[in-house]
């Protein structure tokens, strides 16, 4: 493998063919049945048929020191053990990690599993400090499909307690099947209807200025508005932006409208003056609640510009009901 390049080369055959193309520069090489896995530098761990095509590749949480063929003929079990530079040696079941080990306090920088005196699995180690160890597995150990850590949740295996079938959903069922074509012409006249809704409605809110923001580019103003107080004295805040990147507002003023026979408001007219860009501005006002009966009202807050007979922003804001004279 050179210059991220796999090549082939076969017996009594001196031509070197170019079998597959590497994501980057090849760190192992193991050989498993028919496939052939590759670990390289970016961090990848891939599987190529003989043919040269991609099986499939995973990532690993590190980069690859060393790849080794973990392989038990008594149990029929191969896997590939990856040692990675946050100390761990991964143990991969084809794509699917079943074990990890921890390597101590080096990273293992070279192994070989395999017999070692009477024990059939003994993987040997060498540290990058350079230490040789031997690590014995354990004859009970099993490597199933159960202790497999990646894949589908352990919770996709568990059974639904799905209730049976009543009557009354065998009728519903027989009834959608047999009106099938009606129920589906109902449910996209629905949807249009509330389209069109949507649509009439957000016109009319443009038409009336019914927006936190004006639509008008050339005196472009946000207002937001807050009530404050149990009552029947509230204090009303606004707040005033503008919204334009470079031009300053003037000749703005705000007016409210509401039901003079429940409420009144104290400064029935409000001119900011000039609005800088990108600034928030805050004004107050008071409003008192003229009646003792429990009932709330609206008040209209509209954002007007002088020699523009159409308002710039309108608000609307619904008052709390007021609690009375507590004195």
């Amino acid at each position: 493998m050179v210059n991220e390049l796999a090549r082939k080369i076969q017996r009594e055959s001196p031509e070197v063919k170019v079998l597959t193309e590497l994501s980057s520069q090849a760190v192992g090489f193991v050989r498993t049945g028919k496939f052939f896995m590759v670990a390289c530098m970016d961090h990848t761990l891939n599987c190529y048929t003989p043919k040269g095509k991609k099986a499939w590749a995973i990532t690993t949480p590190g980069a690859i020191l060393a790849t080794e063929l973990m392989e038990q003929k008594s149990r029929g079990f191969q896997a590939i053990l990856v040692s990675l530079d946050n100390r761990e040696i991964r143990i991969y079941k084809e794509k699917f990690l079943v074990g990890i080990l921890d390597s101590g306090d080096y990273n293992v920088v070279a192994m070989r599993f395999g017999s070692f005196g009477r024990e059939e699995g003994a993987l040997i180690s060498v540290d990058s400090n350079g230490a040789l160890k031997v690590r014995l597995l354990r004859r009970v150990a099993k490597f199933n499909e159960k202790e497999i850590v990646g894949g589908a949740p352990p919770e996709q295996n568990i059974r639904l307690n799905i209730p049976k079938k009543t009557k009354l959903y065998v009728d519903q069922t027989v009834r959608e099947r047999q009106h099938s074509a009606e129920i589906y012409r109902a449910f996209q006249r629905d949807l249009v209807k509330l389209k069109l809704t949507v649509a009439q409605n957000y016109r009319k809110a443009l038409d009336n200025s019914l927006t936190p923001m004006a639509q008008n580019e050339e005196a472009p103003v946000r207002l937001s508005a807050q009530v404050q107080g149990i009552g029947p004295l509230f204090k009303l805040i606004l707040g005033m932006q503008n919204t334009h990147a470079n031009k300053l507002l003037t000749e703005v003023f705000v007016v409210f409208r509401y039901d003079q026979s429940l409420y009144d408001v104290k400064q029935k007219l409000i001119q900011p003056g000039m609005l800088v860009p990108g600034l928030d501005y805050k004004f107050e006002t008071f409003v008192q609640c003229l009646t003792q009966q429990p009932v709330s009202g609206d008040i209209e807050i509209l954002v007007g510009k002088k020699a523009n007979p159409n308002p710039l922003v309108v608000n609307v804001i619904q008052m709390p009901i007021s609690e009375g004279n507590l004195f």
